[in-house]
């Protein structure tokens, strides 16, 4: 390569010096030193063309298979933090949460070259099926979020398919990406999860749920209540209150929801005795989000 480009400058060279010796006896034609200058540029374009291509292709190898030499000392914070990740299929679709958790003794300071701070990649027996950053657009702009120890951090993501899913395993790869901890480089796998989804037709197990809470049972008396259940992880996100049919006594509470399948749910309740009606009926109302699933379950009556 080096040799031909060599071969093509000698060329060029003597082109010009023949060129010259014309325009000095006055024997150069305007029109052919037009056609000469536009020879001499896309030559010398196409030349430099073919490097640059070819020194990019080897950049871009060099920076695919680099790996980040870490210290000890980056080694050990990225060792004493904590990160879970999970796959759930709901109605919607398919939801992956993260979670980042800072067990070293300092705050730190994690920075993304980016807007993007995560990728999601679901594969089926070595298909990809679903990745999160494909055909987006995020900020080109250096992002720096703080954590201090003990905190958490938390990234959540749906992914409505555009087509139905066949039921069966997937893979799911979940990785955070920040390229440094406190200004030294990290490599980009190191916060990787890599987890199995079994999806099921979600139609069909929506239809045999009807009622998301079963087997509902109370217990206690002046102003201490226990209920126990079921509930089905269909329903999304269910919450409780309980009033005397005048007042909010306890408002609007999260019930903890996790899973597509049936699981027990346990509430302990205290209410104040002098709120408790002294005739009428102490009410607790379990519901979903929007209220269109609701089922009164009666704590005390006198």
């Amino acid at each position: 390569m080096k040799l031909l480009s060599e071969k093509n400058d000698y060329s060029i060279k003597e082109a010009l010096r023949g060129w010259l010796n014309l325009w000095d006896r006055k024997e150069f034609p305007m029109k052919r030193i037009v056609l000469l200058i536009s020879m001499i540029i896309l030559l010398t374009s196409c030349g430099t063309s073919d490097k640059e291509e070819t020194a990019t292709g080897e950049t871009q190898e060099e920076m695919a298979s680099e790996e980040i030499v870490m210290d000890e000392e980056t080694k050990q914070l990225i060792e004493n933090f904590k990160m879970t990740a999970g796959a759930e299929q709901i109605e919607e679709g398919i939801i992956f949460t993260m979670e980042l958790q800072n067990k070293n003794e300092e705050d730190l300071s994690l920075t993304f070259s980016s807007g993007q701070q995560f990728e999601i990649l679901l594969t089926k027996d070595g298909e990809n099926i679903y990745r999160y950053s494909e055909e987006k657009m995020f900020t080109q702009a250096l992002i720096d979020k703080e954590i201090r120890s003990g905190e958490k951090l938390f990234w959540k993501e749906i992914w409505q398919p555009k087509r139905e899913l066949e039921p069966g395993k997937y893979q799911v790869e979940i990785m955070l990406l920040p390229q440094e901890i406190n200004r030294q480089k990290i490599n980009q796998s190191a916060f990787t999860k890599k987890l199995t989804l079994e999806l099921s037709d979600i139609q069909e197990e929506l239809e045999e749920v009807q009622e998301p809470f079963r087997n509902i049972e109370v217990s206690g008396k002046h102003g201490n209540y226990q209920l126990k259940g079921e509930v089905h992880g269909s329903i999304g996100e269910a919450y409780y209150e309980v009033e005397d049919g005048h007042q909010y006594l306890v408002e609007q509470t999260p019930i903890e929801v996790e899973g597509e399948t049936w699981q027990e749910f346990q509430l302990d309740i205290i209410i104040s005795e002098d709120l408790i009606p002294q005739n009428g009926t102490l009410m607790l109302l379990l519901f979903n989000k929007d209220r269109s699933i609701q089922l009164p379950v009666v704590l005390e009556q006198q």
